[in-house]
């Protein structure tokens, strides 16, 4: 179940620091800062609810 969440979590999340600033040279300091503050608590949460969601139906 760790397995499954973690790679879920890690392929959610922006892949990498350089892309990360990639999207603010792109598209600006705003966009990109508004795209992290996204990104990272959709992962998270997404992440939660799977780990939830699979511990149940795994017991």
């Amino acid at each position: 179940v760790q397995v499954v969440v973690s790679m879920v979590v890690i392929t959610l999340f922006v892949p990498c620091i350089a892309n990360f600033l990639m999207i603010i040279k792109e598209y600006g300091a705003r966009i990109g800062l508004a795209v992290a503050a996204t990104v990272f608590p959709l992962a998270l949460l997404v992440g939660g609810l799977l780990n939830i969601v699979l511990s149940q139906i795994v017991r």
